[in-house]
């Protein structure tokens, strides 16, 4: 298996191992068990994990229990601007200001009391250029 083959089957079952701990993680996966979905030993595959992903499984399943604790919080009905937008080295500034000072003075909306949030679509955590695509959703109501 040429390099680049075996690069891409890591990934392939690194991500597989992603998938495990996201359908698994009210289970409590040991090492041994997330590893094996991956079909590493688990000494190969804490060190090819955090190569990869750029953290340690532990780290990576709580930022994964933190994110979903969050997803599961209530966000009041109500009208939301939604920006998409591709961002670089973790650089969101740039579409917060699209929105905020682009678009929203000539928009005929204001910003309305709520929570305003991010949804990754695309982590640029493994993107080699440290691309991410992001939506912006503010809550809007009219002037």
């Amino acid at each position: 298996m040429g390099t680049q083959n075996a690069r891409r089957e890591y990934e392939r079952r690194i991500n597989q191992a992603i998938d495990f701990m996201g359908a698994h993680l009210a289970d409590n996966p040991s090492l041994d068990e997330i590893a094996a979905a991956a079909c590493f030993s688990k000494f190969h595959f804490h060190r090819l994990f955090q190569a990869h992903v750029g953290e340690t499984v532990l780290e990576f399943t709580r930022r994964l229990r933190l994110d979903g604790d969050v997803q599961q919080q209530y966000v009041p009905a109500g009208r939301y601007a939604v920006h998409q937008f591709e961002a670089v080295n973790n650089d969101f500034q740039e579409g917060w200001d699209v929105l905020v000072r682009d678009w929203l003075p000539s928009s005929g909306y204001q910003p309305a009391d709520g929570p305003a949030y991010e949804t990754i679509i695309k982590s640029g955590a493994h993107d080699p250029e440290g691309r991410w695509t992001v939506e912006i959703h503010l809550p809007v109501k009219p002037l």
